[in-house]
């Protein structure tokens, strides 16, 4: 099995996930989608929730490139006070396990890169975007799932030899949409959470017929107009489509890391699926198995333990 790096490279083509024609990572269709006179009409809907916080989108932009100076990065972050101390809790966490304090933001940018960094940064954001709504038993489920397919994504990405950070960045902004959704409605999307738990596979219908779009179409729309990177928005796009054999990349990441934390047990609705390593293992190349074979008996509770720990610092 063939893998591709982050992000996704332009005009590789991917066998369609029920048969058909070969055509190049679904990326025409998501900017359709993203481009549409309607996607101006869901923004206006949302136009009353929080801000995307704007230091997390400017550091998202400048660790985007490789050749970024870490002083920059520092330098974004230093921009809000309270958003760097936040940033810096989080960086000397029981997550991270350093023996010495880190005492500046420079420091954690030199320790941990520019790439986990600007994931500690959108947690800190997302969260507040949430707001006082995260105090809400959907939210916490939600957000929950969030942090879960971010650190199965990791997991993933370190047993490829892929960029695990990036592979986090992008399972922690998936279901920005769904996040967003209940941020416009927090009670209407608990009552549908409630009414998908016999069949979880009608959320997203749900979804349209209540907002007249789903969490996947609502994140793309939301990421690209706050500016987020194409191959993120279109992350937000396909996590739910069938996957298909073929090459490895972000996208593929996540769709794998989506299911398997609902299978671990960090679903949205529904009744928990059985975890099968096996079933993971057929997507992946065969010299990623070891790691997950090792690592699998113990991942639901070192995620679990992991939660956790965000929940604490949160």
């Amino acid at each position: 099995r063939q893998i591709r790096g982050f992000p996704p490279r332009a005009g590789r083509g991917r066998r369609a996930a029920h048969g058909g024609d070969v055509r190049p990572n679904g990326k025409a269709d998501t900017m359709d989608l993203l481009c549409a006179p309607e996607a101006r009409t869901r923004l206006r809907r949302w136009e009353n929730l929080s801000p995307f916080h704007p230091v997390a989108l400017r550091l998202m932009r400048a660790a985007a490139s490789d050749d970024v100076p870490l002083t920059e990065v520092a330098a974004i972050v230093r921009r809000d006070a309270v958003f760097a101390a936040e940033i810096l809790r989080l960086a000397n966490s029981p997550m991270f396990g350093f023996r010495q304090e880190i005492d500046s933001v420079l420091h954690a940018v030199c320790l941990l890169g520019p790439e986990r960094v600007r994931g500690l940064a959108l947690t800190v954001a997302l969260r507040r975007f949430l707001g006082a709504v995260l105090a809400t038993e959907a939210a916490r489920v939600c957000w929950r799932h969030n942090l879960a397919c971010a650190m199965v994504a990791e997991e993933l990405a370190l047993a490829l030899m892929m960029p695990s950070d990036a592979a986090y960045t992008a399972g922690l902004v998936h279901d920005l949409g769904r996040l967003a959704l209940l941020a416009s409605d927090p009670n209407h999307y608990a009552a549908m959470l409630a009414e998908a738990e016999a069949k979880p596979s009608r959320l997203c219908a749900l979804e349209r017929e209540a907002f007249g779009v789903d969490h996947c179409q609502a994140g793309a729309t939301l990421m690209r107009h706050w500016g987020f990177p194409p191959a993120l928005c279109e992350v937000a796009v396909v996590h739910h489509q069938p996957l298909a054999s073929g090459l490895i990349g972000s996208r593929e990441i996540v769709q794998l890391a989506c299911q398997t934390a609902d299978s671990l047990g960090f679903q949205v609705a529904g009744p928990e699926p059985r975890f099968d390593v096996e079933e993971l293992l057929r997507w992946l190349p065969d010299f990623a198995h070891p790691r997950i074979r090792r690592d699998a008996g113990d991942m639901a509770l070192t995620i679990a333990i992991r939660i956790n720990t965000h929940e604490i610092q949160g």
